[in-house]
């Protein structure tokens, strides 16, 4: 597969920390820090030509199967992170994507996730109340 010329193999973002994205200590909360997170790879995923729309032209999507997360340090209310994305590995229908996450061009929170490549047309369900 040739990736289009604007791709490359590292993806970088900001985002503000808003209100609405903290908990009482004013820290930024795990699900909004992930989904942040989830959509600087779909923007990266995009420019690579493996969008949610890419992929479902042949029924197919990227699923989040599992994450590892190391912080120092949660951001909070007020203040600007960058995330960097890349991917560290693609092979057949795994896909290992890494994250860095930064706060004054310090690193806060780095994390490894593996992605897996589902078919959505041929998916089973099983019920055990059957």
């Amino acid at each position: 597969m040739q990736l289009p010329n604007k791709f490359s193999s590292i993806f970088k973002g900001t985002c503000h920390v808003t209100i609405d994205k903290c908990s009482v200590n004013s820290k930024i909360r795990f699900t909004d820090l992930m989904n942040i997170l989830q959509a600087l790879a779909g923007k990266h995923s995009d420019l690579g030509g493996m969008s949610y729309f890419d992929m479902q032209k042949n029924h197919q999507a990227w699923v989040l199967s599992s994450m590892r997360i190391e912080v120092e340090n949660l951001p909070q209310w007020h203040e600007t992170i960058e995330m960097e994305t890349w991917i560290e590995t693609l092979a057949g229908i795994k896909s290992i994507r890494d994250f860095e996450v930064f706060l004054n061009e310090k690193k806060i929170i780095g994390i490894n996730s593996l992605w897996v490549c589902v078919n959505t047309e041929k998916t089973q369900t099983r019920s055990h109340f059957n």
